[in-house]
């Protein structure tokens, strides 16, 4: 009965290592595509403030951007709990202690623990999360070069017009 009580228990903690890898590529793929319209969303707002010479429309556009990078850091710190778990599974099967639990055929490591993670803490240490995700080396650079644009674009524009 041990032999298959650890069996069934590596194979869940197998299948959950596999449901992170394969929700951290999904959540890629959704970070991909919202950086895409943030990126579509500025460049069509600041063509259109350019042929029509309207340099607020390069202003306006801020306030789309501004909340694409907050749904970027949302989907951000969905993926880091997927990431977080995939490397605490990692760090479990190479270490010492799964040697100990496979040759005694006992499981130590606790699973599934994932969905347990979606929710935790205050309102506040949530908000800190989706702020330290935002501010990430790969988002922020995204996000500020964006925002310069537009602020480069409003001030050619404006020249251009004044």
């Amino acid at each position: 009965m041990a032999d298959d009580f650890f069996d069934l228990k590596y194979s869940i903690l197998l299948e959950e290592w596999k449901a992170c890898g394969s929700n951290i590529g999904r959540l890629d793929g959704i970070v991909f595509t919202i950086r895409g319209w943030a990126i579509t969303t500025t460049t069509a707002a600041i063509a259109y403030a350019y042929t029509k010479a309207d340099p607020e429309v390069c202003m306006l556009v801020l306030i789309p951007l501004l909340l694409l990078w907050i749904i970027d850091a949302m989907f951000k710190t969905f993926q880091r709990v997927f990431i977080v778990r995939s490397k605490e599974i990692e760090q479990y099967l190479v270490s010492d202690q799964f040697k100990v639990d496979f040759d005694g055929r006992s499981p130590s490591f606790v699973t599934p623990v994932l969905s347990s993670r979606f929710g935790q803490g205050s309102i506040g240490g949530r908000l800190g999360e989706l702020f330290a995700q935002a501010f990430l080396r790969n988002v922020v650079a995204t996000y500020v070069s964006l925002i310069i644009f537009s602020l480069c674009s409003y001030v050619v524009i404006a020249t251009r017009i004044g």
